[in-house]
This record gives C-alpha cells, structure tokens and sequence, in this order.
C-alpha cells in the first residue's frame, strides 16, 4: 500500500505532467471505444441488411441425396446446413409466367433469412407463400387463390404469405436448369410435398461453415471432391457484393487503430521521458534507501493503472454516447441493440486493457533507460536527457558560421526523436489524402445509370479462333417488357446491349485498313484453341474490343443528326440487316477500309450442346452498312455524357427480332430524368425488379440502392480519416514539443552563458521556431514528393487538384499548431533566470 500511495503522490506532484498525461490516455481511451464499438454495430448492421438479400450460407450443394447429405454435414467444418426441396418450374394457369415450386425446411429459411413482407408461410396443405414480383406480375392479393399447371393438372393453393424478393439476389450455379438448381419462387407447406411430385425432388443442401472466409469455403468444396463441380458453388454474391463494404470497413478500422495506437506510444514515450526527468532524483532516494527495480516497476505499474481509472470515468460514458450518434450518422438510422451488453463490456474492457498496455509500454522504455543511471548520477542530476555528444558531428560544421554551426548541431542532437517525427507527421498525411483518395475513387460514377440490369451474371465461355464460345445456358430479356419500362414517366433513355451469342464482326481481306491492324494488335486477347470449322475462313479479320448496341426510332433519329448529318433512311436502316459502325478514332483524315453501302459479316462459333462443348458449328450473317464514323461513339442525356471507347456496331431493335442473329437482350441500361417524382421513381423500381424477378443469377445494380451503401462506407473512411490525422498530427506535435522543450531545458545553462555575452533572447527564440518550422517543412516536402510520384505513375480518374486540396489543408493546419507547440520552449527561455542557472551546484 505503501508504494501505491507513494505511485499516487510522485504522479500528481507533477501537476502538468500529470494532466498532460491524462489528457492523452482519455482521448486514446474515448477514442478506441467509439471507433471498436461504433465499427462493430455499423459491421452487424451491414452483414445483417446484406444477409437479406443474399442469404447467410457460405455455399450450396445442388441435387443431393441422403448419402451424400449425411456424408456433407458430419464434416466438422459444417456449423448449420439447411435443406431446400425443388420441385419443378411450372407455369401459373392462365399466364405466360413460370415459377420455381420448391420447400425450405426450418433451418434452410434461418440461413436463407427468408424474410416476409406480409401474411405468413404456409402450415396447411394448399398453401402457399409467394416473392413479391411474381405476386406484383400476377396481380394477386394475400388470402386469394391461385393456380399452376403441375404434371397436366390444375393445382390451386391459397396464398397465405409474401415473401421479400431473394431467388434473383442469390448465386446460382453456371449452368441453370430452372426447377432443378435454382431456388423457388412459389414456397409450398410441408404437407404437399408428396402431393406435386416425389420423382423429380431435387434436394439443395444450404451451408454455414464454422470459418467464413472464401479461402476456407473453397477449401471445403475442394474437400468434398465432388466429380460435378457445378453442383457446389460458394455464395459469389454475397462475398463480392454483399460483404465487399463490410471487408473493407472491417479492415481499414483495423488499419487506423493500430497507426492510433503507434501513434499513442511515441506521444507517450516523449511523455513519460520528460516526465521521469524530473523524477530522477526521487529514483535515485528510493533506489539510495533499499527499493529494488522491482518495487520502482511495481510504482510505474500503479501510475498506468491510476490513470486509465481517471481517464475510463470521463471517457467510457463518453464513447458510448457519441457512438450512438455516429451510428445514427452513418446509417441514417436509430442505433439498435446489435451489440449484447456482455459484448460491449468486452469491447470496453479491451480497449482500457490495450491502454494499459500502451502507457506500461511508455513508460517501462522510458524508465528503463532511466535507471541505468547510477544512484550518484541521478541525485546530482547533471546529465541530461537529450545531449548529442558525437565529436565527429561537431566537428563537420566546425568551418560554419557560429550561428549556423549552433543551429546545424541543436537540429541533429536527438535526430532519432526528430526523425519519427517527419515520419509521423507525413504518415498523418498520407492517411488524410489517401482516405479521401480512396472514398473519391470508389464512390460510383455519377454520370453511370441509375439501372443497370443484366440477364446473367457468369458466363461460361472458351476461346476458338479468337471467338467467345458460350458453353452455359443463357436468359435474354424480351423486348416488349424493355419498351414498356422505355414508356414509363421519367425515363430519359434505355441503352440496350442485344444479346449477341458471341457474335463478332468480321472483315474482309480488303476492309482491313491501318487503324484496324493497330487496334487489334492493341486489345486481341488470348486466340486460344485453333480448330477448322466449316465455312471460316482463315483469311477474314475478327474486330478486336467491339460491342454491339440496338437503337430504337428515336435513338435512331439522334445518332442520325448528330453523326451523319440526317443522311440515312431510317426505314432501310430498319428493315433490312443494317449496320452502323463507330471507330474511335477521332480524326476524319484516316483511310478507311470500309466504307458507307460496303457489307460486313456478323458471325460465330457456337456448341450445339453445352454438355458436349467440342460439338462446333460457325453461323454467319451479312449486314449492310449504312454509315461509319471515325468519332467515339457517345450518348448525350443533357447532363450526363457517356462515351465508348470500343468499336460500336448499332442496329435497329426489329433486327433483334427478326434476325436469330441475336436472342434478345442481354443487359440494359436505364437512364432517369434528374428532376423526377419520388412516384415515378418509385414505379420505375418496381418495373425493373419484375423485369429480373424470372433470371436466376441475373446482376441488379441501382445507383441509389448503391449510392446508399457507399455512403456508410465513405462517410465512415472520410471521417475516420479526419480523426486520425488529427490525433496523429496532434500527438507528434506534442512529442517534438517535448523533445524540443527538454532540448532547451538541457541546454537552459549553455543558454544564459550566451545572453550574458551579448545574445539577444530573440536570436534564441528564432532558433527555436526555425527549427521546428524546418522540421515540418521536412515532412510535407517528404509527403508531397511522394504523394506527386505516386498520382504520376497512377492518376487518379477524378481531377487531382480535388485530393491535393486535402495536402494543402494539411499543410495550413499543421503550420498552426508548429506557430502554437513553439510556445512553449520560448517561454521556457523567456522565464529563464539567467544568475541562477550560472550559479554553480555544490
């Protein structure tokens, strides 16, 4: 009890040291709390919003049987499994539209998070529960019938429930047989599962692993050494999709936490430095009358344990508060109980136990250094802390001047100290520049559709003859649902991309002109396998890096006024297989090989069978060309601008129809009016779920649903980012202050020797503030080098003076807390009495 009080009494006598000491550990304290804390929820948040709409399984096995299951599921790396019975794709009575029959057993809808929108799920036989679209596309309301055509038999059901949309979210594997490896649309009771068809039940086993991460998944597929590789697929989805924000939030919190805590211990060493100093003659009494370095490391031990008890009352209350504003912030919505009250007594109670650890550390470098003096040594107290005594140094700058010798060698003496310094200062820089860097260059681009709707999300191709050889089976969106969305009130403009097959334009011996040459040298890919096949011909050039993109009237009109100055007949260019093709060149003196009224060939390889992919034939047809343009090919929507830079071949949406060319559509892009109604918004979001409600495995992107997400992960990068610069820049300026002031403190005798001849006390203070200006100096020609080399060699796509904003600020910033942390050495000196540092100790 003795060492405690007397840990307490040394500690507090130094009354500046002491709230200087406790400032800090309460800031670091209040301030890993709120980031571990607020991260946390933000992080169950995130994985909870994205597990709705992606499920929780890790991966998914298709078309087990009861072996196979039992053999599965005993592995000890399976944590949960659930069972998902298929039944078929039937189509409802009275309508072109089929759905999926299947059954979740009650652990399959806990790790699918299959979760209602209204009603519940079906109980009794004749039941049945429905997604959202289908219910919305059918026209139906809860607790009314409906009827599918199953086995040539009219089957009612009463629907009992809606569920959320989730079968066109979730990965499904590459070669999709709906009704066999899908999910189900229209969710069935226990209690009819013998009733529809017990031949052709297809059981889907859902998994939950014990270790999460796709490396381990992957493993365990690997492990299962399944002969059918595409019957066991990892959820793509929700690892690339769903978890991508939380990965990155998850390590970049991480990240600053640990460059806090470094942070943290240098401010704390230079602390503990100056603050032992002038506890060296205490020291040197105890050590003098018995205390053993254990009882003097039982007193700093007591010291780091006193003030993280002062610093936990303000700061643990505080956290906790402001936590709950944060999350309020940054999810636009009231913080929930996501964290357990135990989890959070953890969370509080790791956080004061790694400041424990920080402020033992400090001071146990520091102390230990201090009791290597002898006791002799340290009850005089004559030498100081921070005196360079390299004779070599000195003598390097002996032929200087006296006042730029002082000044070179002060600046040297403790260069290690000083060094950190720069490195922290520049490191505070760097992290301020590149978060916002980083939330600049990941947020999506704005002049992007607001939809973007693809009917298949993996394709399974190989490479023959420089052509995409399509393997699994496709989806294509048709035309008549496209055109009613185009219709609808504020839609500004439909781009839509047909779905080609593989399909490649294909030039002739004397089309080959210079520009293709070089482009084709430019962006040819891999040719892969070389194989002869009937009616190819070894002579033709295949078009490198093109696209194809269909039009209707009004496209038509516009691309016809803009480009080619009105000059093509529009019911030619629809009428007939009809072409129009854009080379980004951006020159009009380059001869072409091609020219207006030439043909083209639009061809490709193709397998008659997916499962016997070596079963080729090559189809080809013949397009006229009605106009070519050597401009990029761009699309003006007032505002918003997008330009291609690939070779962009347009035809008219009736030859998609017409021709077998092409099947459909493969994706599509919807642009908005900028002023539209939250109603029409509204309805547009519907239209497009409906349109990809019936693709399994399709891409859904929104730019609001995604500009949603972004902000949670920018706003917290941004914000973290700010904070740490901040405390970062303000604990290394509190550390070369002290490594400053202790300099001065050191040399206050050497000082008044100089004022006594003639030196002017201002001479000292510019000394001083120069020094510390040139440090700083040092530190943002350090970061700004480095920060122009890097966006030389890799340039940011947005305009660079937007981040080197942020460089400046920093700069100001710094420049005044250098003008303010100056203070203090220069009025050390200022106070310094100058006959009693030259009278001598006896």
């Amino acid at each position: 009890m003795g060492l405690f009080k007397i840990s307490i009494r040394t500690l507090m006598g130094r009354t500046k040291m002491f709230y200087l000491l406790l400032s800090v550990s309460t800031v670091s304290i209040l301030l890993l709390i709120l980031f571990n804390t607020t991260i946390q929820n933000i992080l169950i948040a995130t994985y909870e919003q994205q597990a709705s709409k992606f499920g929780t399984h890790h991966l998914v096995y298709n078309n087990s049987n009861k072996k196979e299951i039992n053999k599965i599921v005993s592995n000890n790396k399976v944590s949960e499994y659930g069972s998902v019975h298929l039944f078929g794709n039937y189509k409802f009575h009275n309508s072109n539209l089929s759905g999926t029959v299947g059954y979740f057993d009650k652990e399959a809808l806990s790790i699918g998070n299959i979760q209602l929108q209204t009603g519940r799920l079906p109980k009794n036989k004749n039941e049945v529960a429905i997604e959202a679209s289908y219910a919305a596309m059918l026209g139906i309301k809860l607790n009314t019938n409906i009827s599918m055509n199953i086995n040539s038999k009219i089957k009612k059901f009463k629907l009992v429930g809606i569920i959320n949309d989730y079968s066109f979210y979730w990965t499904v594997p590459n070669h999709v047989i709906k009704g066999s490896n899908d999910f189900p649309n229209v969710l069935i009771s226990y209690f009819d599962i013998n009733e529809i068809n017990n031949e052709k039940i297809n059981y889907n086993l859902l998994l939950k692993l014990h270790k999460s991460n796709e490396e381990e998944v992957h493993k365990y597929i690997h492990l299962i050494n399944n002969p059918n590789a595409d019957n066991t697929y990892y959820n793509f989805n929700m690892y690339k999709q769903g978890l991508l924000h939380y990965y990155t939030i998850s390590n970049l919190s991480k990240l600053f936490i640990i460059i806090f805590c470094l942070g943290t211990v240098i401010c704390t060493i230079h602390i503990f430095t100056l603050f032992y100093r002038g506890f060296r003659k205490t020291i040197s009494t105890l050590r003098s009358t018995g205390a053993s370095f254990r009882h003097i490391y039982c007193i700093m031990i007591y010291q780091c344990l006193f003030l993280v008890s002062c610093s936990s009352i303000i700061a643990v209350p505080t956290a906790l508060l402001l936590r709950t504003i944060m999350f309020n912030y940054f999810m636009k919505k009231a913080l929930h109980t996501f964290i357990t009250n135990g989890h959070l007594i953890i969370t509080v109670g790791i956080c004061l136990f790694i400041m424990i650890l920080i402020l033992v550390l400090s001071s146990f470098l520091t102390l230990r250094k201090t009791l290597n003096i002898t006791i002799s040594s340290g009850l005089i107290g004559s030498e100081g802390v921070f005196v360079n005594k390299n004779v070599l140094i000195t003598n390097a700058f002996e032929k200087f001047s006296f006042g730029t010798k002082y000044f070179c060698l002060n600046f040297i003496a403790n260069f290690k100290q000083k060094l950190l310094f720069i490195l922290c200062i520049s490191s505070s820089v760097f992290i301020l520049f590149f978060a916002q860097l980083y939330a600049g260059e990941t947020a999506s681009n704005p002049d992007g559709p607001d939809y973007y709707l693809s009917s298949k999300m993996m394709t399974v191709s190989k490479q023959i003859n420089d052509f995409e050889v399509i393997l699994n089976q496709q989806f294509s969106f048709e035309n008549d649902k496209i055109k009613q969305i185009e219709q609808m009130d504020g839609v500004q403009s439909v781009i839509k991309k047909p779905f080609s097959l593989g399909n490649q334009i294909i030039l002739s011996k004397q089309q080959v002109d210079p520009f293709i040459l070089d482009w084709n040298s430019k962006y040819r890919g891999v040719m892969g396998e070389n194989q002869i096949i009937e009616g190819l011909s070894v002579e033709d050039t295949i078009v490198s890096n093109s696209k194809f993109l269909a039009v209707d009237d009004t496209m038509f009109h516009k691309i016809n006024k803009e480009y080619f100055n009105n000059e093509i007949s529009i019911s030619k260019f629809k009428n007939e297989p009809s072409i129009l093709l854009f080379y980004p060149i951006s020159s009009t003196n380059i001869r072409l090989g091609i020219s207006s009224n030439d043909k083209v060939v639009v061809g490709r390889i193709e397998a008659t069978d997916h499962l016997e992919p070596n079963n080729l034939i090559y189809k080809s047809w013949k397009y006229n060309v009605h106009g070519i343009s050597t401009l990029p090919f761009m699309i003006d929507f007032g505002e918003t601008k997008r330009v291609y830079n690939e070779v962009i071949a347009v035809i008219h949406e009736n030859n998609i129809e017409q021709s077998d060319a092409f099947d459909g559509y493969e994706s599509i892009e919807i642009y908005l009016e900028p002023t539209i109604s939250n109603k029409h918004a509204n309805n547009i979001d519907f239209s497009t779920k409906e349109l990809v409600a019936p693709y399994p495995g399709n891409v859904f992107q929104s730019k609001k649903v995604q500009s949603e997400d972004e902000f949670t992960l920018l706003s917290i990068l941004k914000s973290m980012g700010f904070i740490l610069f901040f405390m970062v820049s303000i604990y290394s300026m509190v550390s070369i202050t002290i490594v400053i002031y202790s300099q001065v403190l050191v040399k206050l005798k050497e000082f008044s020797i100089f004022r006594v001849m003639g030196l002017q006390l201002r001479w000292l203070n510019y000394m001083i503030v120069l020094e510390m200006l040139v440090l700083v100096i040092f530190a943002f020609v350090i970061s700004g080098v480095t920060l122009g080399y890097l966006m030389s060699i890799a340039p940011p796509s947005q305009d660079i003076t937007k981040y080197m904003s942020f460089y400046f600020m920093s700069i100001i910033y710094l420049s005044v807390i250098v003008v303010i942390a100056t203070f203090f050495p220069v009025n050390l000196l200022c106070k310094t009495n100058i006959s009693k540092q030259l009278r001598n100790k006896e």
